[in-house]
């Protein structure tokens, strides 16, 4: 009877995934052996995807903690180290940045050759865009022409003006310096009036 239920009991054990160590001090031995099981890697280099990491123990013999009267065999215990997951650190120890490929980036020795005719088309657009510029400079040339032209002529016009204005106000201090001449004189000329019909006529006296 007790070793049909240590056999049944035996058996109950084994369908456990996860085995604890007894509290006597017996702990799991690594068995150094690794297995990736899961879907290949996804990108160049495996940079984009980590697969899951699987790691196998080798248990040896021990007293069950809950039952002493129940001993376990030595077996082996699968454990799930890793799961499988995106890429998104640079692995330990290690500066580089991650980058993977760029769609739309090609190198330009990769570049195919032009089509017929390509080649000529570029050229003449090169020298449409040459001919444009060459035109610009050429109406920039023709504004700075005319703007040169015109200060001249205002510069001119603005000479000229003075020149007159210079005139006028000698004219002017000359007429006031001779009137100033006449009002300052001590005697003043004798005005005779002779009435000859409608017409008055005024007649200075010479100074004598």
């Amino acid at each position: 009877m007790k070793l049909g239920t240590l056999i049944a009991l035996a058996g109950c054990k084994s369908k456990e995934t996860v085995v604890l160590a007894s509290p006597w001090g017996r702990q799991p031995v690594p068995a150094g052996i690794n297995s990736s099981i899961g879907p290949a890697q996804v990108g160049g280099g495996g940079t984009l995807r980590q697969s899951e990491t699987v790691k196998v123990y080798g248990i040896n013999r021990y007293v069950d903690a809950a039952d002493s009267r129940v001993m376990h065999e030595r077996h082996a215990v699968y454990r799930l180290e890793q799961q499988p997951a995106w890429v998104t650190r640079s692995p330990r120890n290690q500066s580089q940045m991650i980058l993977g490929p760029i769609i739309g980036l090609r190198k330009p020795e990769y570049a195919p050759e032009p089509l017929p005719g390509e080649t000529s088309r570029e050229i003449l657009q090169a020298r449409r865009g040459i001919q444009e510029a060459n035109d610009g400079m050429k109406d920039l040339r023709e504004s700075q022409e005319k703007l040169t032209s015109s200060v001249e002529a205002i510069a001119k016009s603005t000479a000229e003006a003075e020149r007159k204005l210079t005139a006028v106000v000698s004219v002017l201090n000359e007429r006031v310096k001779h009137l100033e001449g006449d009002a300052s004189s001590p005697e003043q000329p004798q005005v005779k009036t002779n009435e000859t019909g409608e017409n008055d006529v005024v007649v200075r006296s010479p100074n004598p």
